[in-house]
């Protein structure tokens, strides 16, 4: 049942019109003011400014057949180096799993699970550690990928959600 307060209230097209009807910006406080003078500053816009470290929810088992590996990037999503793992070991990126979605203008230490038996088309055996670590590091096009620490088997892939935290 309406009732005529809520007659009252239409809402309008657009957002500011609509943050007009519940806000009084009139009465907020002013953020800047002609009589005070500017503090100035720079935010930095280099991806070596702000670094983020995912911490793992849990260690490699050493079995099974997705390879558990660290990757550092920078200027790339998480999704732009799914694709290129995908691309490097010829596999559906859906064989590459990942915990947590990262910052695309950043310097990022992930971790990935490359599933090295199933789906694999450019090789015809399961690869080394070593073999996966000299595929990722070889490359030489955008996004530049950086192992970092050796590489573990997993029976496991990661998931989304599948880690502690970040650091930052």
């Amino acid at each position: 049942m309406d009732s005529a307060h809520d007659k009252d209230k239409e809402i309008p097209d657009d957002l500011h019109d609509r943050m007009k009807a519940f806000l009084d910006f009139d009465s907020l406080p002013r953020i800047r003011s002609k009589e005070l003078e500017g503090i100035s500053g720079e935010l930095k816009q280099n991806d070596d400014f702000f670094n983020v470290q995912e911490i793992p929810l849990w260690e490699p088992d050493n079995n099974g057949t997705n390879c558990i590996a660290v990757i550092r990037r920078k200027g790339a999503t998480t999704k732009a180096v799914q694709e290129k793992l995908a691309s490097l070991f010829g596999c559906k990126n859906f064989h590459i799993g990942y915990a947590g979605m990262k910052d695309k203008h950043a310097t990022c230490t992930q971790t990935f699970s490359i599933n090295v038996q199933n789906g694999l088309t450019k090789f015809d055996h399961v690869l080394s550690i070593e073999e996966i670590v000299n595929t990722i590091e070889s490359n030489t096009d955008e996004p530049t990928l950086e192992v970092v620490g050796r590489p573990a088997f997993n029976s496991k892939k990661i998931r989304r959600g599948q880690l502690k935290g970040n650091i930052f």
